[in-house]
């Protein structure tokens, strides 16, 4: 009422007008509405078939990626020994092999020569990929010179390898490397024998271990350390224990707290694994590994050679 009397009405004229006013906005918004709907839905076509094509795409690459790692796994596999051969050189032994990805920077061989057995465990700069390319590198040099040269020493196994390993990285820019192990067991003289590279060996003889380090430099154009490798004599008898190992066990992050396994619980494992029937050994390192890692990553590749003498 109050409107009534006091405001004056804005329209005044036909209220048919009015009317078709109301219907035309009323159209006119539908029709805005239904352009809108169309235009989004055609964007969400688009954009939802440029999505399936990358999908899509992504899947081949992924396939041809996967198909060139597993080339990569055969070709590392084919240049490290196969379980008979190295069974028919050594009659004892376990070669825990756990690589972080489905290629590994982590390398063995085992080879003779002669009288002598060379026993070879190495890491190699990086995992994965380009840690593999190394370790192949690492495998054809050894193939190569071992065939053509008469090794006597792993001291001298190992400066072979370092000159073979140098020269085919002369002409870049890399500075990988590999820190090795290298054992010998001479038949004629029944003594063994050890040289390092940026590595170490532990023997466990009863309740008592020795840890024989090797030189501080590894194989690569990164050492700057122009001395020969040393030659060590191995002290051992019947019944004792020879382990070679790479840094990804001890170096594994895990327990209650997180932190690294260490080098000291890593040879007291190896001193209580010796203890253990010889086919006991190997799932008791794995056990251990697998308690200490739980949830958490696997940081590096794992690897470790374990020898009975009889």
């Amino acid at each position: 009422l109050y409107i009534q009397e006091f405001h004056v009405p804005m329209f005044t004229g036909d209220e048919f007008i009015v009317d078709c006013l109301q219907i035309f906005i009323v159209l006119a918004s539908i029709f805005v509405v239904m352009i809108v709907m169309v235009m989004f839905k055609r964007n969400s076509y688009k954009f939802l078939s440029m999505v399936r094509n990358q999908k899509v795409e992504i899947e081949e690459r992924q396939s041809e990626i996967e198909a060139s790692i597993r080339y990569a796994k055969n070709i590392q596999a084919s240049l490290m020994p196969s379980e008979e051969t190295i069974a028919s050189i050594i009659k004892d032994y376990f070669i825990l092999f756990k690589p972080k990805e489905e290629v590994s920077g982590d390398m063995y061989w085992v080879g003779e020569q002669d009288e002598r057995t060379f026993i070879v465990l190495g890491d190699c700069t990086g995992h994965g990929i380009p840690g593999a390319m190394i370790s192949i590198l690492g495998l054809a040099s050894i193939d190569h010179f071992f065939t053509k040269k008469k090794i006597n020493s792993p001291a001298m196994f190992l400066e072979e390898l370092n000159e073979e390993f140098r020269l085919k990285l002369s002409q870049s820019n890399l500075n990988d490397g590999i820190d090795m192990s290298v054992v010998m067991f001479d038949s004629a003289t029944k003594k063994w024998s050890f040289s390092g590279a940026n590595n170490c060996l532990v023997t466990v003889s009863e309740d008592v271990y020795t840890i024989l380090r090797g030189d501080k430099k590894p194989i690569g154009l990164n050492s700057r350390h122009t001395d020969p490798y040393s030659n060590m004599h191995v002290e051992v008898a019947k019944g004792d224990s020879i382990y070679l190992f790479s840094d990804g066990y001890r170096d594994q992050f895990g327990g209650e707290r997180g932190k690294k396994f260490g080098f000291k619980p890593f040879k007291r494992l190896l001193q209580k694994n010796a203890s253990l029937k010889f086919e006991e050994r190997m799932p008791h390192l794995i056990e251990e590994f697998n308690k200490w890692k739980g949830c958490q990553e696997q940081i590096d590749d794992v690897s470790v050679i374990g020898i009975k003498l009889s």
